[in-house]
C-alpha cells in the first residue's frame, strides 16, 4: 500500500508527500484520508491534480477540509477518482442528442465522434459537464457559450394554419422550409410551394401558390378559398425548385357556411291557387344558403332570422324565425291577384327566393242582401244595402220600374204591386260574378194596373172587355194578393189618336183612322166603391199585317178539282190539281 503524509492544507488544495522509494500516485488517482472531527470519523477523498517534484503531489479535496491537518496518513487507492462524465444543455433552447454520458478513462471522458447534437438553432448555448467521483462525489464545469446553426432544409411545415374557416371566404397559411429537426432553413434554390386539398368534399380556389426564396425560410399564402361547409385538410408541396422538400398536410380545418346569398323555395312551382284562399299548404320549406349552396346552419352565419313574403300574386306576410337555416312552417299566404305565371317571393336583404304559381284562379263571391217587405205605396225612398264577400260594390235593379225604381242605392216607390229587387255583383279581374240575389217587395195600396191590347190592322175598332182591364187591378195586400172586391170602371178618357167609350161590359175603342199603325193609349177611372181609386192606362197596339201572296193556277182538270187555299204553297196547289 502506497501511503503518504499531509504536508500542507490551503482550503481545498492539499499537498501530500510520498516516500522517495515508493511510486507517486497517478494524475486523477483517488487519495483517502481518515481522521476524526469532533469525535466523529471522517473519510476525505482527494483527487491528484499535479506532481510538484520532491515526491510531492497536489490534490483537490472532493469535500470540505475542515479538521484536516498536517501529518495525517494519506492512502493512494490506485484508482481514477473520476468514474464518469455526463453533459447537459443548461443554457439555450433545444434538446441535447447523441452520446452525452460516458465512463472516464484516466480521468478523461472523450465525447469526440459520439454524435453530440442540439436540435434547435440559436446562440449562447452552454453545456455543463458533471463528473462523478469515487464515493459518489460530483463536480461540474461549464463550456463557453456557442451557437448552433440549421442543417440543410429537408421538409416543409406549417407555422400558421387555421383550425376553422368560413366557406367562400379567403383564409391564410404560412409554410416554412425546415431542417430535419424543425429549424427554419432556406432552400437551396427558389422554391414554389403549392397548396392542394388533401380531404374534403369542396373545391379549393383562389391563390394557391407562393415562393420561398433562397434567403427566406417561409411564405404566406393569404387568399386560398374553400367552397364547402365541411372538414378539409390542406397539403403544401414543393412543386418547383427544391422539390425534395417533404410535403406537409395540415390538421383538420372546419369550415362553417358563408353568409346568406340565396333562399331556396320548395316547391318552386305551384300548379294553381285561388284569390282569397291561402296557398301556405302548398309549401314544404325554404332553405337559406350561401353563394356555394351550403345551408346556413352553423357558425357565424347560422341563419335564424325571418323573411318577408311578397310577389306578383299579392300574398304578403312575415315568416317565423328560421331554425338553423330552414323554415318549415308558413303564415297564411293568400293571393289577391288572379292571372298566369304569378309569384310568391321570400326576401331577406339581397337574398330572394321565388315560387311561381302557374294559374291563380278568380275567387268566387257571394252577396248578402235583405229587404223588408211589405211597404206602403206612399212610403219614402228606401236606401238599399248589400255586401259582397269580395268587398266589391253591389248594384241593384228593379223588375218593374213603374212600381219601384232604383237609382244607385235609392229605391223609390211609385205605386202598389209586387216587384223584384235584385242585387248584383259582376266581378272583376280577381273575382267571378256573384250569384244574383233577388228579393220580392210587396207594395201595398190600391192600384189600377197597366194593360196592353192589340187590334188587327185596318180595323175600325175593337171591343175590350171590362173584365180584362180589371184583371190586374185591386187592393194589394201585405202578402202581394189582390183584393178585387167591388171594382168598377166609372169612366174612360180618350187619348191622342183614339176615341173610347163604355158600352155595357165593354170599352169601345176606335182609332182615328183604320190605317193607323202607331200605338195609342187611353185611361180609365177605377174605384172599389169606397175611398180607394186609381187611374189605369191601356196601350193599344196594331198587329203586324200579313204579307200578301200570289196564287198561281197550274192546271184545271175538272171543276171539282179546282180549289184555292190560302194556306197552301204553290207546290201543294200543284199536287192538288195534278
Amino acid at each position: 500500500m502506497n501511503i503518504g503524509k499531509v504536508v500542507q492544507v490551503i482550503g481545498p488544495v492539499v499537498d501530500v508527500v510520498f516516500p522517495s522509494d515508493g511510486q507517486l500516485p497517478g494524475i486523477c488517482n483517488a487519495l483517502t484520508v481518515d481522521y476524526t472531527v469532533m469525535n466523529k470519523p471522517v473519510r476525505l477523498t482527494l483527487e491528484v491534480q499535479q506532481h510538484l517534484g520532491g515526491n510531492w503531489v497536489r490534490a483537490i479535496a472532493m469535500s470540505t477540509t475542515e479538521g484536516l491537518r498536517r501529518g495525517l496518513d494519506v492512502v493512494d487507492t490506485g484508482a481514477d477518482a473520476t468514474v464518469s462524465e455526463a453533459l447537459t444543455l443548461t443554457t439555450g433552447s433545444g434538446t441535447l442528442g447523441g452520446t452525452y454520458s460516458m465512463a472516464a478513462v484516466g480521468g478523461v471522458a472523450d465525447f469526440a465522434g459520439k454524435g453530440l447534437n442540439i436540435d434547435l438553432v440559436g446562440s449562447n448555448k452552454v453545456l455543463t459537464a458533471t463528473a462523478t467521483i469515487t464515493a459518489g462525489v460530483k463536480t461540474t464545469t461549464t463550456s463557453p457559450a456557442f451557437a448552433i446553426t440549421a442543417a440543410a432544409a429537408s421538409k416543409l411545415a406549417y407555422t400558421t394554419v387555421p383550425g376553422t374557416g368560413v366557406a367562400g371566404t379567403a383564409f391564410s397559411v404560412t409554410v416554412e422550409s425546415e431542417d430535419a429537426n424543425g429549424n427554419p432553413s432556406s432552400p437551396t434554390s427558389s422554391t414554389t410551394i403549392t397548396l392542394s386539398k388533401a380531404s374534403g368534399a369542396g373545391t379549393l380556389s383562389g391563390t394557391l401558390a407562393g415562393i420561398i426564396g433562397t434567403s427566406a425560410t417561409s411564405v404566406t399564402i393569404s387568399t386560398p378559398v374553400y367552397s364547402k361547409s365541411d372538414t378539409m385538410t390542406l397539403t403544401a408541396t414543393a412543386t418547383a425548385g427544391d422539390t425534395g422538400l417533404a410535403a406537409v398536410t395540415s390538421g383538420n380545418i372546419v369550415f362553417s357556411p358563408g353568409a346568406l346569398s340565396q333562399l331556396v323555395m320548395n316547391p318552386t312551382t305551384i300548379s294553381s291557387a285561388t284569390v282569397g284562399t291561402s296557398a301556405s299548404g302548398s309549401f314544404v320549406s325554404i332553405t337559406a344558403k350561401d353563394a356555394n349552396g351550403n345551408v346556413c346552419s352553423s357558425g357565424p352565419n347560422d341563419f335564424t332570422s325571418t323573411v318577408a313574403f311578397g310577389g306578383t300574386a299579392g300574398a304578403t306576410g312575415t315568416s317565423a324565425a328560421f331554425t338553423h337555416g330552414v323554415l318549415s312552417s308558413f303564415p297564411a299566404l293568400t293571393p289577391t291577384t288572379a292571372g298566369s305565371g304569378l309569384t310568391i317571393t321570400a326576401t331577406s336583404g339581397a337574398a330572394v327566393g321565388t315560387t311561381t304559381i302557374t294559374t291563380v284562379n278568380k275567387a268566387d263571391q257571394t252577396i248578402s242582401f235583405t229587404l223588408s217587405s211589405p211597404v206602403a205605396n206612399n212610403a219614402s225612398p228606401i236606401t238599399l244595402s248589400a255586401t259582397a264577400t269580395s268587398g266589391l260594390t253591389v248594384t241593384f235593379t228593379s223588375s218593374d220600374p213603374s212600381l219601384a225604381s232604383v237609382s244607385g242605392t235609392t229605391l223609390t216607390i211609385h205605386r202598389a204591386g209586387t216587384v223584384t229587387i235584385t242585387a248584383n255583383q259582376a266581378g272583376n279581374s280577381n273575382y267571378n260574378a256573384a250569384p244574383a240575389v233577388a228579393r220580392t217587395l210587396h207594395i201595398t195600396g190600391f192600384v189600377a194596373g197597366a194593360d196592353a191590347v192589340t187590334r188587327q190592322p185596318n180595323s175600325t175598332g175593337i171591343k175590350i172587355p171590362l173584365a180584362t182591364l180589371l184583371a190586374n187591378d185591386g187592393l194589394v195586400n201585405a202578402d202581394g194578393s189582390l183584393d178585387q172586391t167591388g171594382l168598377t170602371i166609372s169612366s174612360v178618357t180618350s187619348g191622342s189618336g183614339n176615341t173610347v167609350s163604355i158600352s155595357g161590359a165593354f170599352v169601345l175603342y176606335k182609332p182615328a183612322a183604320a190605317t193607323d199603325t202607331a200605338a195609342s193609349t187611353f185611361t180609365y177611372a177605377l174605384s172599389n166603391g169606397g175611398s180607394s181609386s186609381d187611374t189605369g192606362t191601356v196601350t193599344v197596339s196594331t198587329a203586324v199585317a200579313a204579307t200578301p201572296f200570289t196564287l198561281t193556277l197550274i192546271r184545271v182538270v175538272t171543276p171539282a178539282a179546282y180549289m184555292l187555299r190560302a194556306d197552301l204553297t204553290p207546290y201543294e196547289i200543284s199536287e192538288l190539281t195534278s
